[in-house]
């Protein structure tokens, strides 16, 4: 979804820190027995937010499960009852550890949770293998403001959720969305590979909302809304977990290792010993790379990914719209 022509490569970036929201970000519990009205307000917002919805009891055993990792690191202390911060920092790309593997499937697979997944789809769910269990002590550095199609060509297949695993308010920060925008379609200046941020001046200052977060909400977020963490100021480490929910019976993202990985196309060996192959081609968008968030050439894509590689490819037609690294739900 092309927007217009943003950003030059002498464009000032976009400061998370320069984000203040001023708006409130509402929500549709109203609707819940309708489907079709949920899809109408995400659309129309951009965002599509649920209250209480979620199994408390399994929320709370995420945040357990979460905070006992992180306990290892001096994050939080351990057998702490509350995320309060221990005084450790995160190290490296902690979000994707494998140390927290299995706790978002547990926690989706729910069945009161799956049945929220299932409205807001419309049709039954299923967890897409892309997680960021986010544990962010005060004073972490802030992430770069995004669209997340920009990064996820395919993305429309699926639809990316955050879940707060505990009380959110300003002080412990939060997620901010600039509702609205995402009509505007890319905002992200490609002028500036790899990583393409947004232009500072691309977003009005007073387009930004955000909310009190509380465990139980669901926070679905358009594609193309610009979104963001704000800054934790409080004595607590924020735990958050941010994933994506897919068709059930028409999955169009798919799991598996890599088998082969040329200028042309890749090769996947399924978990189900099936062999998958789908073209790759300038339009792909390639992040098995160091970076994440980086894009990679169609000869670095080919240079640099190892075989064997678990990866997660966004599908259509036989061509891989997307191809990045697993994080197994």
């Amino acid at each position: 979804m092309d927007g217009m022509n943003i950003g030059t490569p002498d464009s000032i970036d976009l400061d998370a820190a320069s984000v203040h929201p001023t708006q409130e970000l509402h929500d549709s519990n109203a609707h819940l027995g309708d489907p079709e009205r949920l899809r109408q307000d995400y659309e129309a917002q951009g965002y599509l937010l649920l209250r209480d919805v979620l199994d408390r009891s399994s929320v709370h055993r995420a945040l357990k499960r979460m905070m006992a990792v992180v306990a290892r690191y001096g994050i939080v202390a351990e057998d702490a009852e509350e995320p309060l911060w221990a005084g450790g920092r995160v190290q490296g790309r902690h979000e994707e550890s494998p140390e927290f593997a299995g706790i978002c499937r547990e926690l989706i697979e729910n069945p009161q949770n799956l049945a929220v997944m299932e409205t807001i789809l419309g049709e039954p769910a299923c967890p897409v293998p892309m997680v960021n269990y986010r544990a962010y002590p005060p004073f972490s550095p802030l992430s770069m403001f995004h669209q997340d199609g920009q990064y996820s060509p395919g993305i429309k297949g699926y639809r990316p959720v955050w879940i707060p695993l505990m009380d959110i308010d300003t002080s412990v920060g939060g997620l901010a969305l600039a509702p609205g925008q995402h009509k505007r379609g890319r905002l992200h200046n490609l002028a500036k590979p790899p990583v393409f941020p947004i232009p500072a001046d691309a977003i009005p200052a007073d387009a930004w909302a955000t909310t009190r977060f509380h465990p139980g909400d669901v926070l679905v977020v358009h594609p193309w809304t610009p979104h963001g963490g704000t800054a934790n100021v409080s004595d607590r480490v924020r735990f958050s977990i941010d994933t994506r929910v897919q068709s059930a019976s028409n999955p169009c993202v798919v799991l598996g290792d890599v088998e082969a990985a040329t200028e042309h196309s890749v090769t996947l060996r399924a978990k189900d010993g099936s062999r998958l192959q789908y073209v790759v081609d300038e339009e792909s968008y390639l992040r098995t790379g160091e970076n994440a968030g980086a894009r990679l050439s169609l000869a670095d894509f080919a240079a640099q990914t190892p075989i064997g590689l678990r990866v997660v490819a966004a599908v259509e037609g036989g061509k891989a719209l997307m191809v990045r690294k697993a994080s197994e739900a």
